[in-house]
């Protein structure tokens, strides 16, 4: 099976490579766990390595305020937006509230774009204005095949909480879940990531702790798996 790296190696470990090519995964987690960071830190890096990445926001304007947020991320490069790493705002569309024209407009831009990999952010926004679960099915299923019909990976990134909301119809669609998770004990905070599903690949059970950095998401490791990680990210960042 080929996979798509998400670019953290210990986290491809996890999955036996990282995600299979050509699926729909989400990114679930509630708010402040890194979600966005971890996007677009896998946009970026996957653009050094010639993959065409696409970032649909749906709740802001991607180039503005966004991109402001996390100019200062060591991942970040501002000569790779639009060159590598495009940007389409949907939330005049989201606003309108027809499900419809927003798929139809969000599959025209991975064909314009020959987008190789898509990140929906937020597409909890997009679960908000669905009339009911069918709907609901019925949009994340077509997206799913337009996807593999593009030959593009697609990951959904959403305000979630698992496992309660993993009964949502997206979730049924989707090939895989990752979660990024917070457990709070006395004055500490650890933040952990996990794989609840991996369609037609086994993964490893149990949570991977990580940290927020300025290099985005990095896995928290004993010293003598760090230097290879550290040394594997940094290969990503400058292939030869």
């Amino acid at each position: 099976m080929d996979r798509v790296s998400l670019c953290i190696p210990r986290f491809d470990a996890i999955m036996g490579g990282g995600l299979p090519k050509h699926s729909l995964a989400i990114l679930a987690g509630g708010p402040g766990v890194g979600k966005t960071i971890m996007a677009l830190q896998l946009l970026f890096l996957s653009a050094r390595k010639g993959v065409r990445s696409l970032y649909f926001s749906t709740l802001m304007d991607p180039k503005g305020r966004l991109l402001g947020f996390y100019k200062d991320m060591t991942f970040f490069s501002e000569e790779m937006v639009d060159n590598g790493v495009f940007f389409v705002d949907f939330s005049k569309k989201i606003r309108e509230g027809n499900l419809l024209p927003l798929l139809s407009e969000m599959t025209k831009h991975i064909q314009d774009y020959r987008a190789e990999l898509l990140i929906v952010d937020s597409f909890k926004a997009v679960s908000d204005i669905a009339l009911g679960r069918p709907e609901l099915w019925t949009f994340a299923n077509e997206l799913r095949s337009q996807l593999v019909e593009a030959g593009c990976t697609g990951i959904l990134v959403g305000d979630y909480g698992l496992p309660g909301d993993i009964s949502n119809p997206e979730f049924a669609v989707a090939d895989a879940i990752l979660s990024l998770e917070v457990q709070r004990a006395w004055n500490s905070v650890i933040r952990l990531f996990r794989v609840y599903k991996l369609r037609g690949s086994g993964f490893s059970d149990g949570y991977q702790a990580y940290e927020i950095t300025n290099e985005g998401i990095k896995p928290i490791v004993a010293d003598a798996t760090a230097r290879a990680d550290s040394q594997e990210t940094e290969a990503s960042r400058h292939p030869r």
